[in-house]
């Protein structure tokens, strides 16, 4: 076994342990928000233009060490920009940082060999190889699985490069269009005495929309086992 080719991802993986432990140790409060509200107001004022390459550019590096909280981010892109860019800046970035990780996990999936032990994992592998897209669509689309899962699952299960770009982008725009519009009124939130929950963008219309949306991608699997 290559040591070489599992490090990189060994590394991510420890760099978001750690984060993890920290966040857990020191939450962020809704003081530190209410501050970094007005920081990122008043710096978005001074460089308009710097200000989407620089969130760009951090939302990629919060994507590729799968950093606690990425769903602020996209909250704070609706806040601070316009739509369709605050939808398209965050599409961007977790698209590419996606791609990142995938680029760097699979090797190291590669060399542990994992699937070639297990006999139902490879059941699993070749369901992806037959039906890829559709797979990571589902997944993408329904807001029960976390972003790095399906990041990595794509890579475990040796899914196409192009295929788990251009369905990490479309699969996305759902969910980062909510997340966005709710950052528009961020704050309204901070303003706001009862603390913040993500899970209450959600309501129950939304949820069921989602759900029968991310089932579309499977129907011809449906059908075509039948």
């Amino acid at each position: 076994m290559k040591i070489k080719t599992l490090l990189p991802l060994f590394f991510i993986i420890v760099v978001m342990v750690v984060s993890y432990v920290v966040v857990y140790f020191h939450p962020l409060s809704e003081n530190s928000l209410k501050e970094f509200d007005l920081i990122l107001k008043d710096f978005n004022t001074q460089h308009p233009l710097l200000t989407p390459l620089l969130f760009i550019i951090f939302y990629i590096f919060y994507a590729v060490f799968m950093l606690p909280g990425i769903f602020i981010l996209s909250l704070f892109s609706g806040f601070l920009f316009h739509q369709p860019f605050s939808t398209l800046y965050v599409i961007f970035s977790s698209t590419i940082g996606a791609a990142l990780l995938f680029l760097i996990a699979t090797p190291a999936f590669n060399e542990i060999n994992t699937l070639e032990r297990y006999r139902f994992l490879s059941k699993f592998e070749k369901g992806f190889k037959k039906n890829a897209a559709n797979y990571l669509l589902f997944l993408r689309l329904i807001p029960l699985f976390p972003y790095k899962v399906v990041n990595l699952t794509g890579a475990f299960f040796k899914v196409p490069l192009l295929v788990f770009i251009w369905t990490t982008a479309i699969g996305m725009i759902p969910s980062v269009y909510i997340y966005t519009q709710a950052g528009s009124s961020l704050s309204y939130f901070l303003e706001d005495s009862t603390p913040f929950d993500h899970l209450s963008l959600y309501n129950l219309g939304l949820i069921i929309s989602l759900i029968a949306l991310s089932v579309i991608p499977l129907i011809p699997i449906f059908f075509k086992k039948k």
